[in-house]
């Protein structure tokens, strides 16, 4: 019971982080919303009463989904689980802000305002990506959005194209654009339709490696609206985990 975070919460709970093995394997997790965010609850369209989510949970199979492990080096290293969606980049400075303010309005207005302030305030990073076992590319994002899900930062649709359960992790690159070009893409992250908009790109993979290069600010790390570490990190999906 609760939002995005508890979910993030509860999940990681399901696995030990020495060995990243599920605990109880038998153990069946469902939620009811009650949070700020509900992106998790958008994905699997569950936005109508408790009480009918209740019912749905009591009367429904339950079905293997995917998750994404993600392990970063900085900081003193760590592992952890997204059950919907992690980004690195400028989702992470996102985050950092709504978790900075009360979240007074819900979650869309908290995260619409943040992330006008964190387009002001950060600039684009140039990373070298590794897509499964393909060799570096180097790109200048300032998003890198590792999606199970569908839908994160209060209502956004960032990766209509995704599955959780097809064994595949969608990965949507938010490119070096300028500022003017970045708010003027705000309908489109609402819409479903970002990913299109030139300077933007869509992969899917199993495994991304993330590595910035320079000495731009660092790169913060979000899973499911929680700030973690910071890049260099591996995003790696767990099929049917």
């Amino acid at each position: 019971l609760g939002g995005d975070g508890t979910c993030h919460e509860v999940v990681n709970g399901f696995f030990d982080p020495v060995s990243r093995t599920a605990i109880a394997p038998e153990a069946i997790f469902a939620f009811v919303r009650s949070g700020t965010g509900g992106d998790l609850a958008r994905t699997f369209e569950q936005l109508d009463a408790p009480e009918a989510q209740l019912s749905r949970i009591a009367t429904s199979d339950a079905r293997p989904i995917d998750l994404i492990s993600c392990a970063w080096t900085q900081d003193g290293g760590g592992w952890e689980i997204s059950v919907n969606i992690a980004s690195v980049g400028q989702g992470g400075d996102v985050c950092r802000r709504v978790d900075a303010r009360r979240k007074l309005f819900g979650g869309a207005l908290p995260f619409a305002v943040a992330t006008l302030e964190s387009l002001v305030a950060t600039r684009p990073w140039t990373v070298e990506l590794c897509f499964d076992d393909g060799p570096a590319e180097v790109h200048t994002v300032r998003n890198v959005v590792a999606a199970n899900g569908r839908y994160h930062g209060g209502g956004m649709h960032i990766a209509p194209m995704a599955l959780p359960d097809d064994g595949m992790l969608d990965v949507v690159l938010i490119g070096d654009l300028s500022r003017l070009q970045s708010m003027m893409m705000g309908p489109k992250l609402y819409r479903g339709s970002a990913h299109r908009q030139a300077g933007n790109s869509h992969r899917r993979c199993t495994k991304l490696t993330v590595t910035p290069r320079g000495g731009a600010a660092p790169m913060l790390l979000e899973m499911d609206g929680e700030v973690r570490g910071t890049a260099p990190l591996t995003f790696e999906l767990l099929p049917e985990a």
